[in-house]
């Protein structure tokens, strides 16, 4: 699936890159930073299940003292910074790349409101540790524009592998199953969206390999 990238201008790469280049100088961005925008994303995941009875787990969660959250902040701003690396002139290289990876999000359980969550996440920590003199309404919109393209690229691969393997079991309908706006199934849709927590299962299953 083609993804658009008209709407990513050199402007918004430049800005992308130097702030967060600028995010990676601040001393505490291994610890302080990266703990902020984890707990954040966790804060975000469990508010949406809108679970009454998840205040302690969200609080066990985003405990600082616990040796995994801490494992966990630092691995998800090195994915983010490879991710970010590999922004340049050419962005038809990158998106093929992130239709791939974000078709090995499948398995984790990750629905497309995910990277929502985690993009509200990023901005409120940029504008936290970035300051109103570099986070300005241009930045906040180069950001946006960058990471909707980055988010719209993995949610294609994922719904591309959903749908192959779907097309692979066989299966047949007398009536086609109704398409979500970027053409997965429904109800692959709705099995994705039941699972709030695939961020922190990726992050397990990525910390489990790297101990490999």
């Amino acid at each position: 699936m083609p993804i658009d990238t008209s709407e990513i201008t050199f402007t918004a790469v430049n800005d992308v890159c130097c702030s967060w280049d600028q995010l990676k100088a601040t001393p505490d961005c291994d610890t302080v930073v990266a703990e902020t925008l984890f707990r954040k994303i966790i804060e975000q995941v469990f508010f949406e299940k809108r679970d009454p009875t998840a205040e302690a787990d969200l609080s066990a969660q985003t405990d600082p003292s616990a040796p995994l959250f801490k494992i966990k902040a630092t691995m998800f701003v090195k994915m983010l910074d490879v991710v970010l690396s590999m922004l340049g002139p050419d962005l038809i290289p990158m998106a093929v790349a992130l239709q791939e990876l974000g078709a090995k999000h499948l398995d984790y359980g990750i629905a497309p409101n995910d990277y929502k969550l985690v993009g509200e996440a990023l901005f409120y920590t940029l504008q936290k540790y970035l300051g109103d003199k570099t986070w300005t309404p241009r930045m906040e919109k180069s950001w946006r524009s960058v990471y909707s393209f980055i988010s719209e690229a993995m949610i294609a691969g994922t719904e591309q592998e959903a749908n192959r393997r779907a097309a692979g079991e066989g299966k047949r309908m007398s009536i086609p199953p109704r398409k979500s706006k970027l053409g997965m199934d429904r109800t692959v849709a709705k099995s994705l969206a039941k699972n709030k927590m695939g961020l922190m299962g990726m992050l397990d299953d990525a910390i489990s390999v790297s101990d490999c």
